[in-house]
C-alpha cells in the first residue's frame, strides 16, 4: 500500500464499541492497528462510544473529537450496560445454544429479508454500547465516506453501523462461539453488510453454521503481525522490575473468569505442586478477578508495549486458556518472537493456529494445560530452536501487513470504484 497525497485522499469510517492506546488487545487492538495503516493512504475518522471498561459501559472519555496520530477520532456518548435482567438469555436461545454444542445441525434462524424481533434489539440495547448519537452521525455524513468499517458483530454499535450504511459497510465481525451469538439479529446484520471480513477459516465456518451463507461478499484478512525487537537490557530491566527471577510462562491479556484465567490459575498451582523447579506465571494486563495469593504469580497490571514485549520475549511459553478467539493478537506476537504458544484447544481458531504452524499445544480441560506447561518447560534448545523457526514462518506466510491491505482495498474499491489502485 502506498501514500496518497492528502489533496486526493477518500475519506473512510471505523466503527468501533471502544477505541484507545490503553485498550489493549481484542478487536479494539485489530481496529486501532487497522487504522493506523489505513490513514497512509485514506483520510480515517474512528467513530466510537465514550467507554474504556466494556463491563459497564461507562462514560470513561469526554464526548467530542480528538486525534490519535493522524488519525481523527470522533467520540459519542452511550448509555450505560442495562440490568442483569433486561440481559439474560431467554430458553430458546439456551437451547439453540446447547443443541449446537451436541453438534447437532442448526436450522437457519430467520430469512436475510426478515426484521429482527423488538426482544432481541431490547436485549442488543441492554448488552450495548447503545449511542443513538453515533448512529445518527452516521447515517447524516455516510454520503461522506468511501466506505464504512465495522468492529464487532456482536454490539449494538456493530448493528446498527451496518444497518444505516449498508451499501457502504465491511464488517469485520470477531465472531466467538458464545451463547450470546445465537440469535437471528446477528444473521440479519451479515445479509445487509456489503462486505464480510473475517480473521480466520474457523471464524466464517462458525458464521456459516449460526446464520447461512447470507454475506455478499468476503475475504479472510487476520491482523499484520510486526515481532518487536527488543534488546538485552530492556529484557533485563523488565524482570527486575517485576522481581521475576526464574524461568516464567506469561500470559498477556485483560485477566478474568471469561478468559480462562480461573483455569489457568488452577492449573499452575497443580504443576507447582508437581515440579521441583521454581518456575513463575507472569500475568500482563488488567486484573478483573481475585488473584491468588501465591509466590508463584507475577501480576504487572497494565504496561506499556515495550515492557510487555520484552516480559514475552523472554518467556519459555506463552498460555492463552480462553474458548472465546476469533483471531488472537497475543498467540501470533508471541509466534512472530518465536515464543512456544499453549491454547485452549476448545477455540477452533486458536486449534487451527497450532495444527496449520505444526507447533505450539493445544489442551482440553485443567490436567492437559497442566501436561502442557511441564512439557514446554522442560524443552531442549535445539527443540525451542525448531518450534521458533516453524511459528515464525507461519506468521510471516499468513499475517504480513501488505497482503492485508491490499484485501481491505480491495473491499474499498468493490464499494465505490473510484478508490481502486
Amino acid at each position: 500500500m502506498t501514500a496518497t497525497s492528502r489533496a486526493h485522499r477518500p475519506r473512510i469510517a471505523i466503527v468501533v464499541q471502544r477505541y484507545g492506546a490503553e485498550i489493549t488487545g481484542g478487536a479494539e487492538a485489530h481496529a486501532r492497528a487497522i487504522a493506523q495503516k489505513l490513514v497512509e493512504r485514506y483520510d480515517v475518522d474512528v467513530l466510537t462510544t465514550c467507554a474504556k471498561d466494556n463491563r459497564h459501559w461507562s462514560m470513561d472519555y469526554p464526548p467530542g473529537e480528538s486525534s490519535d496520530g493522524s488519525i481523527r477520532v470522533l467520540r459519542f456518548p452511550q448509555n450505560p450496560r442495562g440490568s442483569v435482567w433486561r440481559r439474560r438469555t431467554d430458553w430458546n436461545v439456551a437451547r439453540l445454544a446447547k443443541k449446537a454444542q451436541r453438534g447437532e445441525v442448526l436450522p437457519p434462524f430467520v430469512s436475510a429479508t426478515d426484521s429482527p424481533s423488538k426482544r432481541e434489539l431490547d436485549w442488543l440495547a441492554a448488552q450495548g454500547p447503545e449511542s443513538k448519537a453515533l448512529i445518527e452521525h452516521l447515517d447524516r455524513h455516510r454520503s461522506q465516506y468511501a466506505a464504512v468499517i465495522v468492529y464487532s458483530l456482536r454490539y449494538w454499535t456493530a448493528v446498527h453501523a451496518t444497518l444505516v450504511a449498508a451499501e457502504k459497510s465491511i464488517l469485520i465481525p470477531t465472531l466467538h462461539d458464545e451463547k450470546a451469538m445465537y440469535r437471528s439479529v446477528f444473521g440479519h446484520t451479515l445479509a445487509h453488510a456489503s462486505t464480510v471480513l473475517f480473521n480466520a477459516k474457523a471464524e466464517q465456518k462458525l458464521a456459516d453454521s449460526l446464520y447461512g451463507r447470507r454475506y455478499l461478499r468476503n475475504e479472510l484478512i487476520g491482523l499484520g503481525i510486526d515481532a518487536p525487537t527488543v534488546d538485552p537490557t530492556a529484557q533485563t530491566n523488565a524482570r527486575e522490575k517485576y522481581g521475576v527471577d526464574a524461568p516464567y510462562v506469561i500470559y498477556t491479556g485483560r485477566v478474568n473468569a471469561a478468559k480462562g484465567c480461573d483455569q489457568l490459575f488452577s492449573a499452575f498451582e497443580k504443576f507447582r505442586s508437581i515440579t521441583a523447579s521454581p518456575v513463575k506465571l507472569v500475568v500482563v494486563g488488567r486484573v478483573e478477578m481475585p488473584l491468588p495469593k501465591a509466590d508463584w504469580l507475577v501480576s504487572t497490571g497494565f504496561v506499556d508495549d515495550l515492557t510487555r514485549d520484552a516480559l514475552l520475549v523472554g518467556a519459555f511459553a506463552l498460555v492463552l486458556p480462553s474458548k472465546y478467539e476469533s483471531l488472537s493478537l497475543s498467540t501470533l506476537e508471541a509466534m512472530a518472537c518465536g515464543v512456544p504458544v499453549i491454547v485452549n484447544g476448545e477455540c477452533a481458531v486458536l486449534e487451527d493456529h497450532v495444527l496449520l504452524s505444526g507447533t505450539g499445544y493445544a489442551f482440553r480441560g485443567r490436567d492437559e494445560l497442566v501436561s502442557a506447561i511441564a512439557r514446554m518447560h522442560g524443552l531442549s534448545e535445539t527443540e525451542r530452536g525448531e518450534i521458533a523457526d516453524k511459528s515464525k514462518r507461519y506468521v510471516s506466510e499468513n499475517y504480513t501487513w501488505p497482503v492485508i491491505l491490499e484485501k481491505i482495498e480491495r473491499s474499498i474499491a468493490a464499494i465505490d470504484p473510484r478508490h481502486s489502485q
